[in-house]
C-alpha cells in the first residue's frame, strides 16, 4: 500500500523494496502495539485516542526528522526512542533521501523489532492483570473460562 502511496504521489522509492517493506511492516507492528497497550491501560477508548494522538502530534518535530534530535534536549531525545516512528523515519530518510545501503536501516529495523516486543509484552502483561482484577472484583473463580467453555461445547 505505501509502494503504490509513493508511486501515486510521485515520492522517490527506495532502490531496495524489500528492505523498505520490511521496516515498514515491523513498523506498523510497533506502532499498533503500542496503541493496544495505550487501548488496555485506559478504559476508556476516547481517552485512549487522545493519549495516542498526544504522542501522535509531535512526534515528527521531535523524532528528528524535520529538526535534528542532537540539538534537542536530552528528556526529549530519550522520549523519542521509544516513539516508533523515530526510527522508521531515520531508515527512511536514508532508504529514500540519501540512497544508502541496507546495512545501515538495520539498527532501526532492530530498534523498531524491540520496540514492537516490548509493547507487546507490556500489552500482555496489563492484560492477564487486568482481567486478574475483574475475576477479583466480580468474585470469579480462576477458571471460570475454562468451565464455561467445556459447557459450551
Amino acid at each position: 500500500f505505501f509502494y503504490l502511496c509513493s508511486l501515486y504521489f510521485k515520492i522517490p522509492a527506495p532502490e531496495n523494496v524489500m528492505n523498505f517493506f520490511l521496516v515498514t511492516s515491523i513498523f506498523v507492528v510497533a506502532a499498533t502495539n503500542l496503541g493496544v497497550l495505550v487501548s488496555i491501560l485506559v478504559p476508556d477508548a476516547l481517552k485512549a485516542t487522545q493519549i495516542l494522538m498526544v504522542i501522535a502530534s509531535p512526534a515528527f518535530i521531535i523524532s528528528g526528522f524535520t529538526w535534528p534530535s542532537y540539538a534537542m534536549p536530552d528528556f526529549i531525545t530519550y522520549f523519542t526512542k521509544i516513539i516508533p516512528l523515530t526510527p522508521y523515519l531515520e531508515a527512511l530518510k536514508i532508504m529514500v533521501v540519501e540512497k544508502g545501503s541496507d546495512y545501515l536501516t538495520q539498527k532501526y529495523f532492530w530498534h523498531l523489532f524491540i520496540l514492537g516486543w516490548v509493547y507487546f509484552l507490556l500489552g500482555w502483561i496489563a492484560l492477564k492483570i487486568k482481567i486478574k482484577m475483574l475475576f477479583k472484583e466480580y468474585n470469579l473463580p480462576e477458571d471460570y473460562e475454562e468451565e464455561n467453555f467445556d459447557k459450551s461445547i
